[in-house]
C-alpha cells in the first residue's frame, strides 16, 4: 500500500504537480511510518514550492533516526538555506563533505553558502549611516536690536511728579474731621455727650417697604431625630434616590425586583432550590448536567469544544452534530490541533465503550470529508498521527 502512493508520488513529481505529491508521500507515511524515503521524497516536494521549514522538519525526523542519512543532511542544508540561515546550512554541508568529499552537489551548494555569508558580512562593514542619524546643520539668523533712550532730564522728572499729585488730589475726595469729647478716667461712658457732631459723607438709608430682610430669620432647632424627620416630611423635601426611566416612560425606583422576605418558620419548597443542585438523601450534592445550546458554526463548536476538558462532554458536543452534516458544517474552518483532538476523543470514546464502534466509525469517516483533510493531517505530530492509526484499526479505515 506505501509503495503504490509512493509511485503516485513519484509520478506527480516528475509531471511539476508538487502539491499532488505532496499528499501522496504523505499517505505513504501514514502507511508505513518507518521509511525514511518517504519524508525525504516530500521533503524534496516543499523544495519545489519554497516551503523551507515543512522541509527541514522532515528531514529533522530522519536525522533523529538516522544522524548520517546524507540526503537528509543535503536538503536539510538547502532548506535552512532558503531560510537564510547560513551558519546552520554550512554546518549541514560540510557534514556531508566529510561523509563523501566528492560529491559535487554539496560543494556547489556550499560555494553558495558562503559566499551569501561574505556578502552579509561586507554589508555589515560598508554599511552606510542613515540620514536621520547625521545631525542637521544648524541655521543661524541675525535679528536687528533697536536701542531706546531712557533717560530723562531731571526737569522731565520734576514736571511729571507735579502732575502726578495734582491729579491724585483731584480724584480723591475731601475729608472731613469727626471730634470726640475725652473720656475722664473711672466716669460712665453713658452720661458723656458728644460736643461736636458734623454730616457724614456717606449716610445709610432706610430699607425700602416691600425689601426682605438680609438675614431671614433662622428656624429653631429640632428637639430630637424624630422632630426632625417629620418636619422633613412635612416640608416636602425629597431626598436624592436612583432608578432607572422604562421604554414607556414609566419610572422605577429600584432596578432589581423586590425581594420575597421567607418568615424563619416556613420551610423551602423544592422551587426555591437552585436549578443547579439537587440534595439527596444523605445531604450530599450532585451537578446536573449543562443545558447549553447547540453550536450552529465552527467558531462556537470550537469555543464550546476547549470549554470542556473531560471526554465525555466534548463526545457529546460532537454528537449535537450529525456525521454526515461534517464537511458542511465545518467547510474550511478546520485546524489541526482541533481535528487531532476529535480524532483523540473518537478514539477515548470507543476504546471505554465499544458499542459506539458504528457511530465513531460514522464520524470518523465523514471527518475525511472535510475539506483540507490530507493538508490538514500533514501537521499533526508522530503521537497524533499514531492516534488517528489506532482509531482507524479500530473502526476499520477511514
Amino acid at each position: 500500500m506505501a509503495a503504490a502512493f509512493k509511485l503516485k508520488g513519484n509520478e506527480a513529481f516528475k509531471a511539476g504537480d508538487y502539491a499532488a505529491a505532496i499528499g501522496a508521500y504523505t499517505s505513504a507515511i501514514m502507511a508505513d511510518p518507518s521509511d525514511a524515503t518517504f519524508p525525504l521524497n516530500r521533503a524534496a516536494a516543499y523544495l519545489k514550492l519554497a516551503k523551507y521549514q515543512d522541509a527541514e522538519r522532515d528531514c529533522t525526523r530522519v536525522l533523529s533516526r538516522d544522524p548520517k542519512n546524507l540526503k537528509a543532511l543535503f536538503r536539510r542544508g538547502q532548506a535552512r538555506a532558503g531560510q537564510e540561515n547560513f551558519a546552520a546550512a554550512k554546518a549541514d554541508l560540510e557534514q556531508v563533505l566529510s561523509l563523501t568529499p566528492n560529491d559535487p552537489a554539496a560543494k556547489a551548494e556550499l560555494a553558495k553558502v558562503q559566499t551569501q555569508i561574505e556578502n552579509g558580512k561586507k554589508k555589515k562593514r560598508t554599511k552606510p549611516i542613515p540620514d536621520d542619524i547625521i545631525p542637521p546643520t544648524p541655521y543661524r539668523r541675525r535679528v536687528p536690536i533697536e536701542i531706546v533712550d531712557t533717560k530723562d532730564t531731571p526737569k522731565d522728572s520734576k514736571l511729571q511728579a507735579s502732575k502726578s499729585s495734582e491729579k491724585a488730589k483731584r480724584q480723591s475726595p475731601p475729608v472731613e474731621e469727626i471730634s470726640t469729647p475725652a473720656v475722664k478716667a473711672g466716669g460712665a461712658a453713658k452720661n458723656i455727650q458728644p460736643t461736636e457732631k458734623k454730616t457724614p459723607l456717606i449716610q445709610e438709608l432706610p430699607d425700602p417697604p416691600n425689601s426682605t430682610p438680609s438675614n431671614p430669620p433662622q428656624p429653631t432647632a429640632p428637639k430630637s431625630f424624630q422632630q426632625a424627620k417629620e418636619e422633613r416630611l412635612n416640608r416636602g423635601v425629597r431626598t436624592v434616590g436612583g432608578g432607572i426611566m422604562k421604554r414607556d416612560g414609566s419610572h422605577s425606583n429600584s432596578i432589581f425586583a423586590p425581594k420575597t422576605v421567607v418568615s424563619p418558620s416556613s420551610e423551602p419548597t423544592s422551587a426555591t432550590k437552585p436549578a443547579s443542585e439537587s440534595s439527596t438523601a444523605n445531604g450530599s450534592k450532585t451537578s446536573q448536567p449543562k443545558n447549553r445550546p447547540k453550536p450552529t458554526n465552527a467558531f462556537e463548536f470550537q469555543r464550546q469544544w476547549q470549554a470542556d476538558t473531560d471526554n465525555e462532554s466534548r463526545w457529546s458536543v460532537l454528537q449535537s452534530i450529525p456525521p454526515e452534516s461534517l464537511a458542511i458544517f465545518f467547510k474550511n474552518s478546520m485546524e489541526p490541533p482541533l481535528l487531532a483532538s476529535v480524532f483523540t476523543a473518537l478514539y477515548t470514546t470507543v476504546s471505554q465503550n465499544p458499542t459506539t464502534r458504528d457511530l465513531v466509525a460514522a464520524y470518523t469517516q465523514n471527518m475525511k470529508k472535510i475539506p483540507r483533510f490530507d493538508t490538514l493531517t500533514l501537521f499533526f505530530s508522530d503521537s497524533e498521527q499514531k492516534t488517528m492509526r489506532q482509531l482507524t484499526d479500530l473502526v476499520d479505515g477511514l
